[in-house]
């Protein structure tokens, strides 16, 4: 399921690949049907339709899977990390890449997808002493990759977490679609499927309407 060689992190699902390019800041170079195994990938250029993102600050910000604040793009950075002298700019670099079998285990409560599968770990660090390990997971039956993040602070300062997401996805064109299990009490988890455009897709779940209703009727005047 997952293949590293060379440069090259190759993630098969049973109908799509995920094609990464190894380097200080790994790069998705394919995200679509699934591939057969190869020995060279750099006819596909960069980027996953196969032009580079120019930058002001950077000599390129590519598709990538990771990013941080003041990498010099204009993308939302999924992480936000502020030093101890105050400063927010992070420069993670990989160090390392290896495969392992079944997906690692995590010290929480919360719910967690399970199932025959490899993950690919990838590390990072930056000057600040901040180790970052992110994973991702493909299951043997189906044509989920599931991502997720741990962060290690190995300096002598404190940092401040403000924005910790498990995962950069830049896109190239296509009809993608976000698909979210919406529902509410007693009929939870209804998919539905929104079609992406150009600009920002926010999904935000409230509940409210059943505590707002609660509330009123604890208000009311008891009937003697």
């Amino acid at each position: 399921m997952i293949r590293i060689q060379h440069t090259y992190a190759k993630l098969d699902t049973l109908h799509t690949t995920l094609l990464l390019q190894l380097k200080d800041l790994p790069e998705i170079i394919y995200y679509g049907e699934r591939l057969r195994d190869a020995e060279d990938y750099s006819y596909f250029g960069s980027g996953t339709d196969g032009v580079p993102l120019s930058s002001a600050d950077d000599v390129c910000s590519n598709a990538c899977v990771l990013s941080s604040s003041g990498d010099g793009s204009n993308r939302e950075t999924m992480l936000h990390i502020v030093a101890a002298d105050g400063s927010g700019t992070l420069r993670p670099v990989l160090f390392d890449a290896k495969v392992q079998k079944g997906k690692p285990l995590f010290q929480s409560s919360l719910p967690s997808s399970y199932g025959e599968s490899e993950s690919l770990i990838l590390c990072y660090k930056d000057s600040i002493g901040l180790e970052i390990i992110q994973y991702f997971t493909v299951f043997k039956d189906s044509d989920v990759i599931a991502t997720s993040v741990r962060l290690r602070n190995t300096g002598k300062k404190s940092v401040h977490i403000r924005r910790c997401m498990s995962l950069q996805l830049d896109l190239g064109k296509g009809d993608w679609e976000a698909v979210t299990l919406d529902g509410a009490s007693q009929r939870e988890r209804c998919p539905h499927r929104t079609l992406l455009r150009g600009g920002e897709f926010v999904r935000r779940k409230f509940c409210r309407a059943f505590f707002q209703r609660a509330q009123s009727l604890c208000d009311r005047p008891q009937s003697k």
